[in-house]
């Protein structure tokens, strides 16, 4: 029979100590964003700390999760939960895909409904947030168990399988004749203008070196948009930074060049064979004509994994124009929201949905790229 255990740890390092205890449980590490190295990595860049709740069956660990909450509107006396979030924008910034409970697989419907019983109802919490979760459907059947209210969104993911590719043309040979041309003309452009193209990996000494020209290329990208540039935000600098410091082996730190010309820098997250294209950097002075640095980066980093023998390069969540040409496979990611019926709550919802409306604004589908 699993039970839950509610963690109340004093500071940051007890918390950090529990998680280290629990990341001895390989089968816990699904995906790169549910891992050991990225949880560690996220709750030392924060300013304060999420709710920790495990799930133990016959006195072992078989789940954790965590999650806060926040006032759903400032004078009302109702919160919104969010899983393995914050709730708060610069806390969140580094964006979390592929999210869910943690927990070995064939306890993931039993660890949810005891989530939902003990934590949704609560009376203060009225509202549960999940985004960007690859397979919703246990927690929509606890929703629809409770006769809860619940809305579910869906965004598009993509990505290629290597098992074949060994080299730039196995690349070309998966995608359309339209963008097989494309990419070559890039390709004969960049190498006539700047020279031959390759691949510079950084290795963990080079760390910081990497991320300051990512933030550059980056920044120059971002900052002037809606959305801003995660480097700026010193909460998403210092996940990273640990990240890359202290779990070198999670993150894959690579530069494209065409001679001596920096094409783009690329941040992936490697996990079970898997490569998760996260952030890049696109260097926009390159482009000229049919030059299209971003589509030569992710051809020849494709090209490269394939060869290391990596099973997919997943671009994730978003839909991209580049990402829907140079992918072999598309999948969705939901986002889920769950509320619990009462007339407070209805009428809580509502008023939160027209300030909303008056104060909407661009929100991201994806994370920065």
């Amino acid at each position: 029979m699993v039970t839950t255990l509610h963690y109340s740890p004093a500071d940051k390092v007890e918390l950090l100590k529990l998680l280290e205890q629990f990341s001895e449980i390989e089968e816990l590490n699904i995906n790169p964003f549910l891992s050991y190295s990225w949880q560690h990595s996220w709750i030392s860049s924060l300013p304060a700390l999420p709710k920790l709740t495990a799930f133990k069956n016959e006195g072992q660990l078989v789940g954790y999760v965590f999650y806060n909450t926040r006032n759903l509107l400032p004078f009302l006396p109702l919160k919104h939960c969010f899983l393995n979030q914050m709730g708060i924008s610069d806390c969140d910034q580094v964006w979390i895909e592929f999210n869910d409970i943690i927990c070995i697989e064939g306890f993931k419907s039993e660890c949810i409904s005891l989530f939902i019983d003990e934590v949704l109802e609560q009376k203060s919490i009225a509202k549960f947030s999940i985004s960007m979760c690859s397979a919703p459907q246990a927690w929509v059947e606890k929703a629809q168990d409770k006769n809860f209210t619940y809305q579910i969104q869906q965004t598009p993911g993509y990505r290629t399988t290597l098992k074949s590719i060994d080299c730039v043309e196995d690349v070309l040979s998966g995608v359309s004749r339209n963008s097989r041309n494309k990419i070559k003309r890039a390709i004969r452009e960049a190498e006539v203008i700047f020279g031959e193209l390759y691949i510079k990996k950084y290795e963990k000494a080079e760390a910081d070196t990497f991320l300051n020209r990512l933030a550059q290329f980056h920044k120059k990208q971002w900052m002037d948009t809606p959305f801003g540039s995660g480097f700026s935000n010193r909460y998403f600098l210092d996940h990273h930074k640990t990240l890359c410091g202290d779990f070198s082996n999670s993150v894959d730190l690579l530069e494209v060049k065409a001679g001596d010309t920096s094409l783009g820098l690329s941040y992936n997250l490697v996990h079970n064979n898997r490569v998760y294209f996260y952030c890049s950097g696109i260097n926009d002075s390159a482009k000229r004509g049919k030059l299209k640095p971003g589509y030569i980066m992710h051809t020849l980093l494709m090209s490269y994994y394939g060869r290391l023998g990596f099973e997919f390069y997943d671009f994730m969540a978003g839909d991209s124009q580049y990402k829907r040409s140079l992918s072999s496979e598309e999948y969705k990611l939901y986002t889920l929201e769950i509320y619990k019926n009462s007339t407070a709550i209805n009428l809580g919802r509502g008023f939160s949905r027209f300030i909303k409306k008056l104060l909407s604004k661009p929100s991201l589908d994806s994370h920065q790229q």
